[in-house]
C-alpha cells in the first residue's frame, strides 16, 4: 500500500523537514490556523459558489479589515472573468479530489512507497470544444 503525496507536502518537506515530520508524520498542527490560510479557505468557499453558480455567503473572518479584503477580491474576480466563464464554460464540479500513481518520467515507473493526491478547484467543460478544463486558483498575500 503506498502513502499519500499532496503538494502541500512536498512543499512543506522543502521548506523545513521537521516541519514536515510534526505535521505529516506526528499529525501536529497549530492551535491557531494563519491568517493567510484563513483568506485562502474563505476565498476558496467564495470561488466554488461562483463556479457552482451559486448564492456566495461570505465566511465568517476575525477582522473587518479581512472581511472587506475579501469582498473586494471576491467582486473583482466576478467583474473580470464572470461573463467570460459563464460564456464559455459549464462547471463538472467543484473541490474534486484526485489520487494518481507518481511515476518516474524518465522510466516510466510507478513508485511503490507514493502516489499523488490533491483536490482540484473546478473542473468544467468548454462550450465551443467540449474539451474538460481544470481551473485552479490561489491566493496570495503579496499586493
Amino acid at each position: 500500500m503506498t502513502r499519500e503525496l499532496t503538494n502541500s507536502m512536498r512543499n512543506k518537506f522543502a521548506s523545513c523537514h521537521r516541519a514536515f515530520k510534526l505535521c505529516y508524520e506526528d499529525l501536529k498542527r497549530p492551535i491557531k490556523t494563519s491568517d493567510a490560510l484563513n483568506v485562502g479557505t474563505a476565498m476558496h468557499q467564495l470561488l466554488e459558489c461562483y463556479w457552482l453558480n451559486a448564492e456566495a455567503e461570505f465566511p465568517q473572518v476575525d477582522d473587518e479589515y479581512t472581511a472587506m479584503t475579501l469582498k473586494a477580491l471576491f467582486e473583482g474576480y466576478r467583474n473580470r472573468w464572470g461573463e467570460y466563464d459563464c460564456n464559455t464554460y459549464e462547471t463538472i464540479g467543484t473541490e474534486m479530489r484526485f489520487d494518481a500513481p507518481l511515476m518516474n518520467p524518465e522510466t516510466g515507473g510507478v513508485s511503490k512507497t507514493f502516489h499523488l493526491a490533491g483536490q482540484i478547484a473546478a473542473l468544467a467543460k468548454e462550450n465551443a470544444t467540449g474539451k474538460e478544463v481544470i481551473v485552479e486558483h490561489k491566493t496570495t498575500s503579496q499586493d
